[in-house]
């Protein structure tokens, strides 16, 4: 059962501003140390800003599908958006309040981009078919 959906889209200009801007302070505050290693892997600045801005869109997504928002109860680098084997985008939560919440659920996420945006969608489903409130 469908218990959340979030979509976001964020133009890549106005996270490379940001980058730009805030360097390592601003990576900090939107990566996880382990998407941090990623982000430093891609040769060139435009992929970096790609994939930033993806990951950045899946965040806001998630926070969306769970309807917490970010400031509160979870920051953006609480939410990790890392690749499996096959390269698909897989959620984890480092935040234990969210984390207890949530983790008798399912997140589905797909992330994509253009020249100037990038978009992810993300659904959050229950495992059990029992309700759950988030």
């Amino acid at each position: 059962m469908i218990v959340g959906i979030g979509c976001d889209l964020v133009e890549l200009k106005k996270i490379e501003d940001s980058f730009q801007r805030g360097k390592e302070a601003f990576l900090r505050h939107v990566l996880s140390v382990r998407e941090q290693e990623v982000f430093y892997q891609f040769k060139t600045e435009r992929r970096q800003i790609e994939w930033l801005s993806g990951r950045f869109a899946a965040k806001e997504a998630y926070s969306k599908a769970v309807g917490t928002g970010f400031g509160g109860s979870i920051n953006l680098n609480d939410i990790e958006v890392l690749s499996d084997q096959l390269g698909k985008p897989v959620i984890a939560i480092s935040n234990s309040a969210i984390l207890r919440v949530t983790s008798d659920m399912a997140c589905h996420v797909s992330i994509t981009h253009t020249d100037v945006t990038a978009g992810a969608v993300v659904i959050i489903e229950n495992k059990h078919r029992g309700r759950v409130t988030l």
